[in-house]
């Protein structure tokens, strides 16, 4: 009997006005509040259809709607991680701005990855970042226009005392370069300009010091669709 049960249609079954078949795209109101898991759980139990009792086991089915379900979510977890696009331009961390030339996936110890490929113009390099990776690493898109303004503005405030010690003061800027905020650009380059108006910096500092006048530079041309001429003159003149 249970042999001659399990051949009903999935016709019939899906054609029934009684249970309405699952759909797969998460618009049916089971799926909603079920999870998946149980879903596929649920693939195995007794339904009613026209007052006979319909069990549903077929191993090939249960299959697929896995292979659906997990090909789904790597296809959706895929999207979220690629956050920029072909063509748009990025500030890569300590290196200034760079452009999204490709989008390029890659097998890596039999893993399929999705890198970005970023040329650097700063240095004339290009490098391979994975797609997930880009947020741990400090890659993020270039600040509005105005966000760019506030920063070189806040460069006309008063500064914060600075360790007198060069190590600790290096330290300091070298942390405020690593947050990655164009915000922190600004507050080493008004940090070190005031410093070497007092004494002149030490190597370093005064590397530590152009890297990070360049980055505010870079990025704030951008932000503000000005030559990096224009955006240098304006940062001077809040700094006098």
């Amino acid at each position: 009997m249970i042999c001659a049960l399990a051949k009903i249609s999935t016709k019939r079954f899906a054609s029934s006005p009684n249970v309405p078949m699952p759909r797969l795209d998460g618009n049916d109101v089971g799926c909603n509040k079920t999870p998946h898991f149980l879903f596929f759980c649920s693939i195995c139990v007794n339904y009613i259809v026209d007052d006979h009792i319909c069990i549903v086991c077929t191993k090939l089915r249960f299959i697929v709607f896995i292979l659906f379900f997990v090909y789904n979510g790597t296809m959706s977890s895929e999207k979220k991680s690629i956050e920029f696009q072909v063509g748009e331009h990025i500030v890569y961390p300590l290196q200034g701005v760079g452009i999204i030339k490709n989008i390029e996936e890659r097998t890596f110890n039999g893993t399929l990855t999705t890198y970005y490929v970023i040329y650097l113009n700063s240095s004339d390099m290009t490098v391979m970042v994975p797609a997930d990776k880009s947020k741990d690493i400090g890659i993020r898109a270039i600040v509005p226009g105005d966000e760019a303004l506030a920063a070189i503005n806040s460069i006309s405030e008063k500064s914060e005392q600075a360790p007198v010690d060069w190590k600790d003061r290096y330290r300091m800027n070298v942390e405020l370069l690593k947050q990655g905020s164009i915000a922190s650009f600004a507050k080493v380059v008004q940090s070190l300009y005031h410093r070497s108006k007092i004494k002149e910096l030490p190597v370093q500092e005064r590397k530590l010091y152009d890297n990070a006048l360049n980055l505010l530079i870079d990025e704030s041309s951008f932000a503000l669709r000005k030559e990096p001429s224009e955006i240098k003159k304006l940062i001077f003149s809040k700094l006098e």
